[in-house]
């Protein structure tokens, strides 16, 4: 079965096999964390309503809230455990497009320096 846990530096959700409960992983952003038990959905379950039944084997948490008996608010809270975070790479394309910049500007001052050696030679 697999858990829910977001990445704690870029915010990221990932899907991560319980075995992994306890270890350290690595994040696509590169950083790693630990996956704690917190993070796990089940324990959620447990913790508040004693329930064994996993949501992820239906077909939304709505479905299993039903077959539960569990109250709206906690359905809202797996319902948000399971919401993937929104990510940005908006760090990342202003690095690349500085990148760009810096070196558009590299080669338009060599070509400038060129023609002017060729200009100051003649």
């Amino acid at each position: 079965m697999t858990i829910p846990v977001t990445c704690p530096h870029c915010g990221r959700g990932l899907q991560l096999p319980e075995e992994l409960t306890g270890k350290q992983v690595s994040c696509p952003c590169g950083k790693a964390f630990s996956v704690s038990a917190d993070d796990s959905l089940m324990s959620l379950l447990q913790d508040e309503l004693d329930v064994n039944l996993d949501p992820l084997a239906c077909a939304s948490p709505a479905e299993w809230a039903k077959a539960t008996g569990a109250p709206p608010e906690v359905t809202a809270r797996i319902e948000e455990k399971l919401r993937p975070k929104p990510t940005s790479n908006a760090n990342f394309m202003m690095g690349v497009a500085g990148a760009i910049v810096a070196v558009m500007l590299v080669i338009g001052l060599v070509v400038y320096l060129i023609f002017n050696m060729i200009i100051a030679n003649r």
